[in-house]
């Protein structure tokens, strides 16, 4: 049965990609508890030696905390490429039932997992499976972008949420997007897909969006 421990790590590996650490008031919107459930036991996981910072200012997980979290989300992501491939599950389905189905321990499991799937590399949203890493050089947080500037889209955070969010825009990976404007009024980007469409993404939604920039 899945742990509170097991949340945790995720929500931290999940909310800190590309970050680094994860502020204390976003991990409780992640895991939808309050802020003071989330200080308690982010102390917890301190004294376990698996997450760095202080009491009150950001978390991030340590290298035996990073180990952990990586063996949590390949056997996460396996199950979620399992899904979606050979089960008639809506997108959202397959996240909240991998995350239950994913809740095993065998290795021999867990090589048969990979065996049958070949090894995948990336799930649907574009996310590492058999290496899940907090940092990767190649990529950077939409929001971290300037006017002007052209990108690919990578990945995204495979939540129910962003998961419904590029469903309804119909944007598909490896789009390239030149970031058009930023409105610092209302903190939305203006995107411009190559067809020519324009799109709107909120500040808040283009930290979880994750672009490979392009030279020039």
């Amino acid at each position: 049965m899945r742990t509170i421990e097991d949340a945790y790590l995720r929500a931290i590996f999940e909310g800190s990609y590309l970050k680094g650490g994860i502020a204390n008031k976003q991990l409780s919107e992640l895991l939808k508890v309050t802020p003071a459930s989330t200080t308690e036991f982010t102390q917890k996981l301190r004294d376990r030696g698996l997450v760095r910072g202080r009491k009150y200012g950001k978390v991030s997980l340590s290298k035996k905390g990073q180990q952990k979290a990586q063996q949590i989300m390949q056997k996460f992501r396996l199950c979620e490429v399992l899904l979606e491939k050979y089960f008639d599950l809506s997108l959202s389905e397959v996240v909240q039932q991998a995350w239950l189905l994913a809740d095993f321990s065998s290795e021999m499991l867990l090589q048969e997992l990979n065996d049958k799937l070949e090894k995948p590399e990336k799930t649907f949203f574009g996310a590492e499976v058999q290496k899940p890493e907090i940092f990767n050089s190649d990529l950077d947080l939409l929001s971290n972008i300037k006017t002007g500037k052209a990108v690919i889209l990578r990945e995204y955070y495979g939540s129910e949420n962003m998961i419904h969010y590029f469903s309804e825009l119909n944007l598909a990976l490896n789009t390239k997007l030149e970031v058009e404007k930023y409105d610092h009024d209302f903190n939305v980007f203006m995107l411009l897909t190559s067809k020519g469409k324009r799109i709107m993404v909120s500040k808040e939604i283009a930290n979880f969006i994750y672009v490979e920039p392009q030279q020039g």
